[in-house]
């Protein structure tokens, strides 16, 4: 199990650079702290600020990782309920993983639009109540904005679905959280130098994009086949320790 839950976790962190995360990193920002970006980069009391960040950051977190983990678990048991039909379950869900794969690498275009624009998230979200609103802002984000990591987000609940126990998908979900919160947290400890390289960043978005949707290609072609073991077989290879987390 620690290597799937491994895995879990570094497919969480790789979802953070997805093509729309990087850009609403300076939104999230604002969002959280009722600032601007003039003011957020011009802030004359970082320390007081970064704690501020850090403290909504936490709560943004949980908001989707309790989202994230709930629906891991629903997935296992819906799972489970559907065992006797697990190979049309695999190629639905490979199917389905290869139609968002085709969409990071180009081939096929589709776009989920949200209800309203990031900005107007920004503008609507700006109260008084920052830790409350961070809180809200992440459970919107498991819920409204999750068309941004589907690749791998819906891959691995997909997957969630075949292991057959409702506590090892809960677990699963929560590593992957685990994984896209550390880079959060990075901006957040950073966040001067995080706006600053936003830019830069967004130059590597498109080449980025196309290594996650061949890699997603990958993924969706292994569980259409029933194959999707030979990932944790992999790093039974390179790794060469075990820790064991339990069922």
């Amino acid at each position: 199990m620690f290597y799937l839950y491994l895995l879990s976790t570094g497919v969480g962190a790789a979802s953070f650079l997805s093509p729309c995360i990087i850009p609403m990193i300076t939104v999230y920002l604002s969002t959280i702290t009722g600032l601007s970006i003039e003011k957020l980069q011009g802030n004359i009391n970082p320390k007081k600020l970064r704690k501020e960040i850090l403290i909504s950051t936490f709560f943004f977190v949980l908001a989707f990782t309790i989202i994230f983990s709930l629906a891991g678990r629903v997935a296992a048991q819906a799972g489970a309920f559907l065992q006797g039909y697990m190979s049309i379950f695999n190629i639905l869900g490979g199917l389905f993983i290869i139609l968002f794969s085709l969409n990071l690498l180009g081939i096929f275009k589709f776009h989920i639009k949200m209800p309203f624009s990031h900005q107007e998230m920004g503008e609507k979200a700006k109260t008084k109540y920052k830790y409350l609103t961070a809180f809200l802002i992440g459970i919107f984000f498991a819920i409204a904005c999750s068309h941004c990591i589907a690749p791998t987000l819906y891959s691995l609940l997909i997957y969630a679905g075949t292991v057959g126990s409702a506590n090892v998908g809960m677990i699963m979900m929560l590593f992957f959280s685990i994984g896209l919160a550390i880079p959060y947290f990075i901006v957040a400890i950073g966040y001067n130098k995080a706006l600053k390289s936003i830019k830069n960043i967004s130059k590597y978005i498109k080449p980025v994009q196309k290594v996650m949707g061949i890699l997603m290609l990958g993924l969706g072609i292994l569980i259409l086949s029933g194959r999707f073991t030979l990932i944790v077989e992999l790093f039974y290879k390179f790794i060469p320790f075990n820790i064991p987390l339990g069922m």
